[in-house]
């Protein structure tokens, strides 16, 4: 069991307490943004105890103090979500060092695997990830004979086709291999009274999204060969078989024999009582940046831009910075990005609230400009769609590229997402789009 589930004995003071009530503050500042009853928030609620063990000096560590300051402090300049996250939860872990624990580096790396922002990374860089991994499973079946054909992120073997999607590629299966990690490395440095260094902390995780890869690429040829299609019982053990057999057990493995090479735990020691001025800050702090965050608007730049008139398109404020253009045979989004720091308003994200799965993903180009396509699906509803990042000069499907312009001062980024009800009329009004520069007053300053 955890040093901190097994001498969780009531040290709780009137310090503690003003970050337990800073805590549900952030729960109410971050409602929407964290979701309690997500796989990656259960699983990383689990595994942070895993991570604590008593204090081996009597002096009470600055790191998580001065880590949340710094993120009050940038959350401050750019209130997003994202920076408050890491400000309340690092000053979580500052209020349970106050108690007589420490909070190892496996303590942070959870924080990090369970924030919405990790999913959203990956998924973000999943598409290059998702071409390899079916260009593995090709592989594969052709070293085995057997008749099957890739192309993109799709899969035929002449009995169904299969789309490599992220929920394919396992994301989630991703956050949940990352934290079961730490939670054996956690339970063995608790059981051998060790600590792994930060190296191999770092080689661990490593191993273990290793580990996620070689599973995923063994689920999609075990799906695709016998035809497991999504939504049935035998697909979704196919996938918990996988994580067992192919993530489980070799990292419980690994993660006993690093630990049993690392040093041993310093004796514990009752710690100093500690000054009660930087909890009271950290609680201001977070008192004050959860109001920020909470009621600053910071779409207001871009409020008036429905109000602009497009040939042949109806325009509307759909939400808070997104402008909704509606023509006879198209939909289209302009998703305006906040900054360089901003989250992935790509289709895969977004229509899905809708109840649209993702899938078919191409990358395609139209002259010196690139863009992604896909199709959509609801039951029997199928819409075809394509998006871009950029203003009135780029048009791309990097990431870097258009956070790098931001970083420069480009201003007004943002998503483009066209949506039609047949492939040909959604590529003919994307090289209608690009071709006639129909929405670059989007882009410019209002006058």
């Amino acid at each position: 069991m955890p040093d901190l589930v097994l001498a969780w004995k009531s040290r709780l003071d009137g310090r503690f307490l003003l970050l337990a009530g800073a805590a549900a503050l952030g729960a109410f500042c971050l409602h929407g943004y964290i979701q309690p009853l997500s796989l990656s928030t259960v699983l990383g609620v689990i595994a942070l105890p895993f991570t604590v063990h008593r204090a081996t000096s009597d002096r009470l560590p600055k790191r998580y103090a001065v880590s949340a300051a710094l993120f009050l402090l940038l959350s401050v300049l750019a209130p997003v979500k994202t920076l408050l996250y890491f400000a309340f939860g690092f000053s979580f872990l500052y209020g349970i060092e106050m108690q007589g624990y420490r909070v190892r580096l496996l303590g942070v790396a959870a924080l990090v695997v369970m924030s919405p922002v990790f999913y959203y990374a990956a998924n973000t860089v999943s598409f290059p990830v998702r071409l390899q991994l079916t260009a593995w499973v090709g592989h594969l079946f052709r070293a085995v004979s057997a008749p099957v054909e890739t192309a993109g992120n799709m899969i035929s073997s002449g009995r169904a086709d299969f789309s490599v999607d992220p929920a394919c590629m396992g994301l989630n299966m991703l956050v949940a291999s990352l934290l079961l990690g730490i939670m054996l490395a956690g339970f063995f440095e608790s059981r051998e009274k060790r600590l792994l260094r930060p190296a191999m902390v770092a080689l661990l995780l490593a191993f273990v999204a290793f580990l996620n890869v070689l599973s995923n690429v063994v689920r999609i040829f075990l799906v695709v060969q016998f035809v497991l299609l999504p939504g049935a019982v035998m697909h979704e053990l196919a996938g918990v078989g996988c994580l067992l057999l192919y993530v489980a057990l070799p990292a419980a493995w690994f993660a006993r024999r690093m630990v049993r090479r690392a040093p041993a735990s310093p004796v514990p020691v009752h710690p100093r009582p500690t000054a009660t001025w930087p909890v009271a800050a950290l609680a201001c702090g977070l008192l004050l940046a959860g109001i920020r965050v909470s009621t600053v608007d910071t779409f207001n730049a871009f409020r008036d831009r429905a109000g602009l008139a497009v040939s042949g398109y109806q325009a509307s404020l759909f939400a808070p910075g997104i402008v909704k253009l509606q023509s006879p045979c198209c939909l289209v989004y302009i998703k305006y990005l906040r900054g360089f720091y901003d989250t992935d308003h790509n289709p895969g994200l977004c229509w899905k609230g809708s109840g649209y799965s993702l899938g078919n993903v191409r990358a395609g180009t139209f002259g010196a400009d690139s863009f992604f396509t896909a199709t959509m699906t609801k039951g029997t509803d199928t819409l075809y769609t394509a998006w871009w990042y950029g203003n009135d000069r780029i048009r791309t499907t990097d990431q870097w590229t258009w956070r790098r312009a931001m970083l420069r001062g480009d201003p007004y980024m943002a998503v483009v997402n066209v949506t039609a009800s047949s492939p040909e009329a959604r590529d003919a009004e994307v090289r209608n789009l690009i071709a006639r520069h129909s929405f670059d007053r989007f882009f410019k300053p209002m006058q």
